[in-house]
């Protein structure tokens, strides 16, 4: 990446640095990003849910549950630096505990979501 300097119109080299270097946090900075601004993700997303973790015995609770354009869940797993391997695995799972979810289903994850924003 590069800054460019508009007064001398160049370009200036950015020091590559991993978030967790200079202190960005994974939920409160990078999760909150993506819920003020979805589109960061490349393309027009609503977020229907943060932090959810009503599962069927088990503790898992993926970052964010959002709704694109064409009406598809978009399952979306934040990490701050390189995640591994197991990020693939984790995805899926969580995109299959929604295999089955209705409209109905996804309607009342929004208004849940939007009724503990307020």
């Amino acid at each position: 990446m590069y800054y460019i300097n508009r007064d001398n119109k160049t370009l200036e080299d950015l020091k590559e640095v991993k978030f967790d270097e200079v202190g960005i946090k994974e939920r409160s900075d990078i999760q909150e990003w993506i819920v003020s601004k979805p589109d960061i993700l490349g393309e027009e997303l609503l977020i229907i849910q943060k932090e959810y973790d009503d599962f069927d015995a088990t503790k898992d609770r993926l970052d964010l549950l959002a709704i694109d354009k064409k009406g598809n869940l978009v399952v979306v797993e934040n990490k701050r630096d390189e995640a591994g391997k197991d990020v693939i695995g984790q995805v899926i799972r969580y995109a299959s505990y929604f295999a089955t979810a209705t409209k109905d289903d996804v309607i009342s994850l929004y208004d849940t979501q939007k009724h503990n924003d307020q």
